[in-house]
């Protein structure tokens, strides 16, 4: 079984992909989501994630420091 994590700036956005998530891919057990690349990289870092839905629009950066935030953790 895989878990997933969901990084979005936008509530229902993260809702929406966590419920198809849940709908569709049995296969995928955990879902966690956020709105913050500083949460992300904390989750990263202490849980196990196989799946990045990530968004490449965020506010807070665009998604090269985003790809490279989550590879440092």
């Amino acid at each position: 079984m895989y878990s997933a994590l969901i990084l979005d700036d936008e509530p229902l956005v993260r809702k929406t992909i966590e419920d198809l998530i849940k709908l569709t891919c049995k296969i995928i057990t955990k879902v966690k989501s956020t709105g913050s690349i500083d949460e992300a990289a904390r989750i990263l870092l202490h849980e196990k994630v196989d799946i990045v839905f990530l968004d490449i629009e965020m506010p807070e950066m665009n998604r090269r420091r985003a790809i490279r935030a989550l590879e440092i953790a």
